[in-house]
């Protein structure tokens, strides 16, 4: 019993240095770092098609990778550098905004072209490094795999303290007792600047549109942005 234990092992651990699972396991984790980071804003049906979208693209770019390279773990760890850079290059830039020793990277075009070409020179170096290659995929994998427990409890955790809502129950309504119907019209400039603003900000005076409403019968509310 423990010579199959330790020969299953052997097995399990030859296979997370040559078979590249980190592949599959990249889509699954953005979907749930994405869901847990944005519970209740993303849709769960929009957020697995999604994945697969960027699985399918992935396996395309691998099976691509291993005709050219010949070397499957080789190729696991090109599609994942590119597959990375696209998903996450987003937040790279806002973690190099984010550091005051890094603002003079701090530019799109920079970061972009300087990402690639790290990303280049590496994958150039560790081409026939055959084992450092082996170890690269046994540490992708397991960090996958480590990664998408820890937000797949992480989400389960948050949908279980979620708190229940409140169901609002309709108060009933007699339409037959509405005798007359007002005219209502409520306009809603969103992002429309204000006529203060106006005046102050571009030296713009927007009275003809007031003056118009006015006459309409309209009323001014008062207003207040976040923004």
């Amino acid at each position: 019993y423990r010579s199959c234990s330790i020969f299953n092992a052997i097995e399990m651990s030859k296979l997370l240095k040559t078979i590249p699972l980190y592949i599959i396991l990249l889509p699954l984790f953005f979907c749930l770092h994405g869901a847990l980071e944005n519970l209740g804003i993303i849709k769960a049906g929009s957020l697995s098609n999604l994945g697969l979208q960027i699985l399918e693209v992935l396996l395309v770019v691998l099976a691509l990778m291993w005709l050219l390279t010949k070397k499957l773990p080789y190729a696991g760890i090109i599609t994942f550098a590119l597959g990375s850079w696209y998903l996450f290059f987003g937040a790279l830039v806002d973690t190099v905004a984010g550091v005051k020793w890094l603002q003079l990277i701090n530019n799109f075009t920079v970061i972009l072209i300087l990402s690639l070409l790290i990303i280049i020179v590496l994958l150039i170096l560790l081409r026939k490094k055959v084992e450092t290659i082996n170890k690269i995929n046994y540490f992708l994998n397991i960090l996958l795999i480590v990664y998408c427990c820890y937000d797949a409890v992480s989400l389960f955790l948050k949908l279980k303290n979620q708190p229940v809502p409140e169901v609002v129950t309709s108060k009933p309504f007699n339409a037959s007792l509405v005798k007359e119907k007002p005219n209502v019209y409520y306009l809603l400039f969103d992002e429309y600047p204000g006529k203060k603003s106006l005046k102050d900000s571009f030296n713009y005076s927007n009275d003809s549109l007031y003056s118009f409403f006015n006459k309409m019968e309209f009323r001014e509310m008062p207003t207040f942005s976040n923004y």
